[in-house]
């Protein structure tokens, strides 16, 4: 007799009618579910998996073997008919009203959010995946998605405009013009300005749709249109950060002379046209072009090795790029002031083309070129004078990092207090005129101030000298206040560079209060128009080949939404799950749990509404 013999016994319990048994695994199978288990020669476990798999089948039949035929068969009808209730009350529950409206809107902010195009709605493989969610819920059209994001358009544009005109402070804006895959050009206009928190904010106002000649002239119309389309006072914009593109700049200077706003070039564009006239060296245009057709002589490795030198000259120039790269980086923040940075960042990039010593011809003639690109295009960030007050210089002066001004002569730096000076007493006689303006206005109305009698005439004598007395020494004592609050603040330290300027200035705005009011204006400025390049980044998103039937009006509007998603309104809805069971070959276990379908919710969701924000 052999081992397996002596292993497998003969099947006299019932409960052999209800599994199967393999010799070689040894193992069972349950016939009614497909399960395996280990066999150990008893069928212990084969009746513990009755009992709690399958209620009302046991291991012995009390009646005959017809019975229990009879049992197995009746107990599996039992199953299939509640399963086909169950489905059939799953696809004929529809959605309630609140569920509906919370799908609709997870979409829609799916759609912004992930930037897909609208027609995605009737894609075949969108609209089955939602029905498997959801077999009650009807997917809307893209008509009806196209008058929800409108709506949704319109609720941000409220937001947006509130924000930026319940601030009290300056608001600085960024503009570039990009052309999408569709050959349709738009005007991208960001805003930024310190909210009374001190922190920076930064908003997407438009990207404009435009049909006419991208001339200086229309550009500026098109920067006031954008302006007044979000009530924007011209005289609340400190300045308009762009790039050096001459219509631009000429549409910069137009806004400039009209409304007095400061012209700021972007400084990445501004190192990235130093970098490309450094790089215009024979040997170094060689050893690029070579780096760039790597891919095509991968396989032909000995023309790269005769080559050998060229890779040694692009070692040495990426060395000489790094701090180009890291002033850029630096530079395209948006969540801390950078305008103020750029003067340092000048002179330390002009110290390091000055100061570097590179061994090869080519990286010398990039060192040289580099230094005077640096001083031609930044003369004006690198000295002041009180005929040509520079907004930059302003706003690193008023940064609490760099206030010493260092890399100003001592004369130069006193130019700038006193322009300081000069510039916050204006500000406070403005000030105090509406005060008085709004106040004298008040007292003419007033009945009991034209009845006041006529001081007599020695009254008038006595009393109008000693007013004027009173008024001559309350002026005086502004400008000292001014000038003691100004001096005070160049006296201090400069702040440790890793610092936030804008919470030094949280913290100390009661020690300085006028000047802080001034900081708030001018170290709202973007030190690049990087802001306004990265709608286009967005754009692009949208305006790609698959999306490219989009029109400019969509384009603009979902662009806008997506970037200012902080101020989507959040939706009220519920939390549901979804709860599947695997459909196995015999169909007993398959399709929903029971607890899927649970009282108001709805087939296939758990939980109640509510609970959390429109969340599958």
């Amino acid at each position: 007799m052999t081992d397996t013999d002596k292993t497998v016994r003969p099947k006299y319990s019932k409960v052999w009618e209800h599994f199967s048994l393999d010799k070689t695994k040894k193992c069972v199978q349950c016939k009614l579910c497909k399960s395996d288990m280990r066999w150990h020669g008893s069928t212990t476990v084969m009746l513990e998996h009755l009992k709690r798999k399958h209620v009302g089948v046991t291991d012995e039949d009390e009646g005959s073997s017809t019975t229990g035929k009879v049992t197995t068969v009746s107990y599996v009808s039992s199953v299939l008919k509640k399963q086909q209730k169950m489905t059939a009350f799953v696809m004929k529950k529809t959605c309630t009203p609140q569920q509906t409206t919370v799908l609709t809107q997870s979409i829609l902010n799916m759609i912004i959010t992930n930037m897909r195009p609208l027609s995605m709605v009737e894609d075949e493989g969108f609209t089955a995946m939602i029905c498997t969610f959801h077999p009650g819920y009807t997917l809307p059209s893209r008509t009806h998605f196209t008058k929800l994001m409108g709506k949704k358009y319109e609720e941000t544009f409220k937001e947006v405009k509130t924000a930026i005109n319940t601030n009290s402070s300056k608001l600085a804006l960024t503009a570039d013009i990009w052309t999408s895959v569709a050959n349709e050009a738009y005007l991208g206009v960001t805003c930024h300005y310190i909210t009374e928190d001190w922190d920076m904010q930064s908003v997407c106002l438009t990207t404009m749709p435009l049909q006419d000649r991208h001339t200086a002239s229309n550009i500026a119309e098109w920067l006031e249109e954008v302006v007044a389309r979000f009530v924007i006072p011209p005289g609340k914009i400190i300045a308009i950060v762009h790039d050096n593109g001459a219509n631009i700049v000429a549409a910069a200077n137009i806004l400039v002379e009209k409304h007095g706003w400061s012209s700021v070039r972007c400084s990445g564009h501004t190192l990235q046209l130093v970098i490309n006239a450094a790089l215009k060296h024979s040997s170094i245009e060689k050893a690029i072009g070579a780096a760039r057709c790597l891919v095509e002589h991968f396989k032909k490795s000995e023309l790269a090795s005769q080559k050998s030198e060229q890779w040694s000259l692009l070692e040495e120039l990426s060395a000489a790029l790094k701090p180009f790269e890291c002033a850029t980086v630096f530079m395209s923040g948006q969540k801390y002031t950078t305008v103020s940075s750029i003067p340092p960042l000048v002179k330390g990039l002009l110290k390091f083309t000055q100061n570097a010593a590179f061994e090869s011809a080519p990286l010398r003639a990039f060192q040289l070129t580099a230094t005077e690109q640096l001083q031609e295009r930044w003369k004006g960030e690198t000295f002041f004078s009180d005929t040509a007050p520079i907004t930059v210089i302003l706003a690193t002066a008023l940064d609490p990092r760099f206030r010493r001004l260092k890399f100003l002569s001592p004369d130069e730096v006193l130019h700038v207090q006193t322009k300081l000076q000069t510039m916050v007493l204006a500000e406070k006689r403005e000030m105090d005129v509406q005060q008085h303006g709004s106040c004298s206005s008040t007292s003419t109305d007033t009945p009991a101030a034209q009845s006041t009698p006529p001081a007599t005439l020695l009254d008038s004598l006595l009393g109008s000298h000693g007013e004027d007395e009173d008024r001559a020494s309350q002026g005086e004592d502004v400008h000292t206040q001014v000038r003691n609050e100004v001096l005070t603040y160049f006296g201090e330290k400069n702040l440790a560079k890793e610092e936030n300027a804008l919470q030094w200035w949280k913290a100390n705005r009661d020690r300085y209060p006028m000047l802080a009011r001034l900081a708030k204006s001018y170290l709202c400025i973007p030190g690049t128009s990087t802001p306004s390049e990265r709608l286009f980044s967005a754009a692009g998103n949208i305006t790609s080949k698959k999306r490219a039937s989009l029109s400019q009006e969509h384009v603009d509007m979902l662009t806008f939404l997506h970037c200012n998603a902080k101020f989507l309104k959040k939706e009220t809805g519920g939390f549901f799950t979804v709860v599947f069971r695997p459909v196995l070959s015999n169909g007993l276990s398959g399709g929903f749990s029971e607890s899927s379908v649970r009282g108001a919710a709805g087939p296939l969701f758990t939980g109640t509404a509510g609970e959390n924000s429109g969340a599958l």
